[in-house]
């Protein structure tokens, strides 16, 4: 068992080795660019350890995912939570996986290969969260986990989440303390409710936590809601 003093030594450890240097390239750099992050960061997503930090199961259960939805995993990465989120939507179930980084979502094809199970619920799409090549209307759910505080410009992002959208859909967006564009509780509420979203949970604790929100009408939002063609 982890003592108190030694859990308190690896929270300075990672502020100043790894919080500190990654702050200030967010502060600079990603607001302003697309950062891609190496190949290696996918082993390290994907990796055991990761994943004992921070389950797949409890991010799906704080999402809400429900059996036969069509759920948006934006950032997907390497895919570390996309095969969980296929068997938790089921046969019926899709699950569109959505990054910019082609060497991570070739980590992600290489994973489903092996997957035969799977595979067949889950598309892997290459494109930026500022355009995303769906229609209108189109999703039951999008999560986004570690993801958001990466895109330069977030308002759009989320504008494009609450387009992509059904009504009343659900956006789950979680951060953990440990990924160096970790942001406050607060700054997450207030980007998805500056974007038009309603917060319904917040689950976890204050350094890792989810906040599941829904589509308000977009009419009150002024979001034009044509429905546009498949990109």
């Amino acid at each position: 068992m982890v003592s108190l003093s030694d859990a308190l030594l690896w929270i300075v450890v990672i502020i100043l080795v790894w919080q500190l240097p990654n702050r200030l390239l967010s502060k600079f750099v990603r607001r302003r660019v697309q950062v891609m992050d190496p190949p290696i960061f996918g082993r390290i997503l994907n990796s055991s350890f990761r994943k004992s930090l921070q389950p797949p199961e409890k991010v799906l259960r704080r999402s809400g995912v429900r059996r036969g939805e069509t759920v948006i995993d934006l950032g997907c990465g390497s895919g570390a939570l996309t095969l969980p989120l296929a068997e938790a939507v089921g046969p019926t179930g899709l699950v569109l996986a959505i990054d910019i980084n082609e060497s991570l979502l070739r980590q992600l094809l290489d994973e489903l290969s092996g997957r035969s199970d799977l595979s067949t619920r889950v598309e892997v799409i290459q494109a930026s969260a500022h355009d995303l090549p769906l229609r209108d209307s189109s999703a039951d759910r999008c999560i986004m986990v570690s993801s958001l505080q990466e895109i330069p410009d977030r308002s759009r992002a989320l504008k494009e989440v609450a387009r992509i959208l059904r009504e009343g859909g659900t956006l789950a967006v979680t951060e953990f303390f440990v990924d160096p564009d970790f942001p406050l509780l607060s700054t997450t509420v207030r980007l998805v409710e500056g974007a038009g979203f309603r917060v319904e949970a917040k689950e976890g604790s204050p350094w890792s936590y989810t906040v599941r929100c829904i589509k308000t009408s977009v009419d009150s939002r002024g979001i034009n809601t044509r429905e546009l063609p498949g990109k």
